[in-house]
């Protein structure tokens, strides 16, 4: 998982409802609502007002299945994740989480192979992340030429990175893995002591593989 970091909405204080929410409309089960309602949140809700069956075109997972209105299903509007399907078509064993960046339900994920998408966005303070469009996932490795701190920093794939790229701490700059001063465009694969490959870059100060 990697990119921007989404924000999950768990809880919703009802406060500011309580002046317009009568005793009548709160439950603990549908069997405390009247007629077809159903509880929901702690509340007797009508069960066609979530009875929404648009899907999700950023998790991948489309998902025509709202447990009969019952639930929030994914792709559809919500306000806490306890509003959202958990099961269902489309939904994994992780569940569903209603996200704020969007407020909507995405399919709860913990890798990116999970979603269609190929994107698997991490979620603030949580240890799933959600399904999302893949430019949530954008790559966040530096190239070789772009700076670094530590090896991890540098992309491991790419346009002309056959066996990826490392840090060198002399600049703080990627620089191409090589195992020969022939795969550099410089002409010298510098020499890594202890190490097997070198780092394309200049030979000035280095010894050449």
């Amino acid at each position: 998982m990697s990119g921007k970091t989404w924000v999950a909405m768990i809880f919703v204080g009802f406060g500011a409802m309580a002046c317009a929410t009568s005793v009548a409309d709160r439950c603990a089960s549908d069997t405390d609502c009247k007629g077809s309602r159903v509880c929901s949140d702690g509340l007797c809700v009508d069960p066609t007002s979530n009875n929404n069956n648009n899907n999700d075109p950023d998790s991948g997972n489309n998902n025509n299945n709202n447990n009969g209105g019952s639930c929030d299903a994914v792709g559809t509007t919500c306000t806490a994740t306890s509003s959202c399907c958990q099961t269902g078509s489309g939904i994994g064993p992780s569940g569903a989480i209603c996200i704020s960046n969007d407020n909507l339900c995405h399919a709860a994920c913990k890798s990116d192979a999970e979603c269609q998408s190929g994107c698997c966005a991490p979620v603030e303070g949580q240890s799933l992340g959600v399904c999302a469009a893949s430019s949530n996932c954008a790559p966040t490795c530096a190239a070789p030429g772009a700076s670094c701190t530590t090896p991890s920093d540098c992309c491991q794939t790419g346009t002309n990175i056959p066996y990826g790229a490392t840090c060198l701490s002399d600049d703080y700059t990627c620089h191409d893995v090589c195992y020969a001063s022939s795969e550099c465009q410089s002409g010298c694969c510098i020499q890594l002591q202890g190490l097997s490959y070198g780092a394309c870059g200049s030979a000035s100060g280095h010894s050449c593989l």
